[in-house]
């Protein structure tokens, strides 16, 4: 038997102002039955684990230059697991990833996911 893999989001950022700048990001972690993992990169075996400090609220982007988009393997993967033993079919979890503007911390944006266990 495989590893279990779960439901895959990408969540790529834009700098969309105008200067260079990074960004603070912070996601909800498990809960309720439910695994969420954080990866730097979109392919598995060129990404970088970093789960503890985007929960922590510590992981930065790069510094990115006005108008940048990240590209795959700068990009965020998102990751969501639901563990069969403690969550029935159709029960939602959203997470939530908040990306916080280094050059002003009050300039924020959310993306969030939403799975449906299955």
């Amino acid at each position: 038997r495989g590893a279990r893999t779960g439901l895959k989001f990408y969540v790529a950022m834009k700098n969309s102002g105008t200067a260079n700048d990074n960004f603070l990001v912070h996601g909800d972690g498990s809960s309720g039955g439910f695994t969420v993992s954080y990866f730097l990169g979109s392919k598995p075996s060129d990404s970088i684990d970093v789960t503890a400090a985007v929960e922590a609220g510590t992981f930065s982007t790069a510094t990115m230059a006005p108008q940048a988009i990240t590209g795959s393997s700068t990009m965020i993967r998102v990751e969501v697991l639901a563990d069969k033993t403690q969550v029935t079919a159709g029960t939602t979890k959203t997470f939530t990833l908040t990306f916080t503007a280094g050059s002003d911390p009050s300039s924020q944006d959310a993306v969030r996911a939403t799975v449906i266990a299955r």
